[in-house]
């Protein structure tokens, strides 16, 4: 069989900080210009372990390439990797199959906006499944809400923690499976546990 490799992509006005190691990624993410109370990862550097296959060192984006090609846009400032509004989304030049990610992401109040507007961001595997980052605190979940698949399935539960709080996935990744022939045997599988649950 064949696995396909992942391309890690991340899209829209979330910052991510990211650690790869093995089968296992940490990124953090802020909102551009929102930066007020923003605190380090979770886990810290402390607890990355010491195998791991960094992708953002915090000092520059050597490990990331703008979606399509090129030179990311963003910016590189006090550790934290920004986004510059119009220079679009960034993937990392490494690529996984089968994963388990780790995924820190604050999003910010914009209290008058609803729906998609509220901080809308995803991080995509192989480029064409999106896990869903979004303001969705105290909203009936949908498909298109934080914590689901977009467009394909809901979460089980809301697990959203009000705006300007760091929030954790935990995403295990199954990437399709193919035959010798490039016919697909097996359907990707993703599962998502959200703030632990």
């Amino acid at each position: 069989m064949v696995t396909p490799t992942t391309e890690l992509v991340v899209v829209g006005p979330i910052v991510y900080t990211v650690a790869f190691w093995r089968s296992k990624m940490t990124m953090m993410c802020e909102e551009c210009g929102c930066r007020g109370g923003a605190r380090k990862l979770f886990l810290g550097a402390e607890a990355i372990p010491s195998d791991a296959i960094r992708l953002f060192d915090g000092k520059d984006l050597s490990n990331w390439v703008k979606r399509g090609g090129g030179e990311p846009g963003w910016k590189v400032e006090n550790g934290y990797a920004e986004v510059v509004p119009k220079t679009g989304d960034i993937c990392s030049k490494q690529t996984v199959a089968d994963c388990q990610l780790h995924v820190e992401f604050w999003l910010p109040l914009m209290a008058d906006c609803t729906g998609q507007a509220r901080a809308n961001s995803g991080v995509y595997l192989q480029g064409r499944y999106e896990v869903q980052v979004l303001d969705s605190y105290g909203l009936d979940s949908k498909d298109d809400d934080c914590g689901g698949i977009y467009t394909v399935a809901a979460p089980v539960v809301n697990a959203c923690r009000p705006p300007e709080q760091w929030q954790t996935y935990d995403i295990l990744f199954h990437a399709p499976r193919f035959n010798h022939k490039g016919v697909k045997v097996k359907n990707a599988r993703i599962s998502i546990l959200q703030n632990g649950i």
